[in-house]
């Protein structure tokens, strides 16, 4: 890969980030207004905590489906480093995160093991699929 794809492939992670971020805020925001109504901001502050990983696992894995195959798509050099640099650089940044924003984040540890495997694990997959035979 290209000088270029590299920080692209950076940019990339972090607005995945931004994204699934603001699919977890919309997850909690639909659970509470329809489906547990009524609730203490600390509820859904656990609901979120718990959630949040499963969601950002769930939606992340399908959208770095669709970036690898993006890439692959578009012929750039390296299909096979990106689908591996991209999981990587993600799951650098999101134990960064978890890093600043949690005192104890072991409990986190197995859920943050899985879900960030399930990315690497999709993105691999997708450049099985998607690759140029």
């Amino acid at each position: 890969m290209k000088i270029k794809h590299w920080v692209q492939t950076l940019i990339t992670a972090v607005l995945l980030h931004v994204a699934l971020i603001a699919i977890s805020i919309l997850e909690v925001f639909i659970y509470s207004m329809t489906i547990v109504r009524g609730k203490t901001e600390e509820f859904y502050s656990k609901h979120a905590e718990v959630s949040g990983p499963w969601v950002s696992g769930i939606f992340g894995s399908l959208f770095i489906v669709l970036l690898v195959r993006r890439f692959i798509r578009q012929q750039h050099d390296g299909p096979l480093v990106y689908a591996i640099a991209l999981p990587v650089m993600y799951t650098i940044i999101d134990l960064i995160l978890i890093g600043m924003w949690m005192n104890d984040w072991t409990h986190f540890t197995f859920t943050t093991i899985l879900v960030n495997g399930l990315k690497l694990g999709a993105s691999l997959l997708s450049y099985l699929i998607f690759r140029r035979k």
